[in-house]
């Protein structure tokens, strides 16, 4: 659960409030702007955050900067293979809150389809990226230590401590995710 909660809260925190830099041309700097709505369906993660983005394109257009609020969802699946930590996660929708602009000759021009434009374009790039830190910030290691520490100790003993059941899972397995007003449960199954 730790593991989890503390790779979220990086994600989260840390990620997007970073911004994106996408092959050198475009960088793309977040700031949460509002109040982070999770929700598990089965082995997925349905986040929608609410982000200031500013969008400084490259090339002739660097100087200028486009501003906007934009409510973005995310889907993130996980599960485990073979030991392996296996997520995917893709931007369902975006809704802009306050359509990006550009400064203009002291004024502010609108540009959402530019920005749509970059957001379809750079997708990929930042669906990779959150899976990326996903992968480098969860240790299925852990996860695993803990589990064999927890079957070190008999499942069953007799009274007279003659006789001890020990377990000995061989594989671990994601369960159907759910919420709480309070915390994400994910349970875990052995297979033994």
């Amino acid at each position: 659960k730790n593991e989890l909660n503390g790779t979220i809260n990086y994600i989260v925190n840390e990620l997007f409030n970073e911004g994106f830099t996408i092959e050198d041309e475009v960088s793309i700097h977040t700031t949460i702007s509002g109040l982070i709505d999770m929700q598990t369906v089965n082995n997925q993660i349905n986040t929608t955050i609410p982000l200031q983005v500013e969008i400084t394109p490259g090339g002739l257009f660097k100087s200028n900067k486009f501003k906007g609020i934009i409510s973005v969802q995310f889907a993130t699946s996980i599960d485990i293979f073979q030991d392996q930590l296996l997520n995917k996660t893709e931007l369902i929708d975006y809704k802009w809150i306050s359509k990006p602009v550009v400064k203009f000759l002291g004024m502010n021009v609108p540009i959402e389809p530019i920005a749509n434009f970059i957001i379809k374009k750079y997708k990929t790039g930042i669906c990779e990226s959150i899976d990326q830190s996903i992968q480098k910030n969860f240790n299925l290691n852990s996860v695993k230590i803990a589990a064999q520490k927890f079957f070190t100790k008999p499942l069953y003993s007799t009274e007279d401590s003659i006789i001890h059941v020990f377990a000995s899972p061989l594989e671990l397995a994601i369960g159907p995710m759910t919420m709480t007003p309070f915390d994400l449960q994910i349970p875990v199954i052995f297979y033994f």
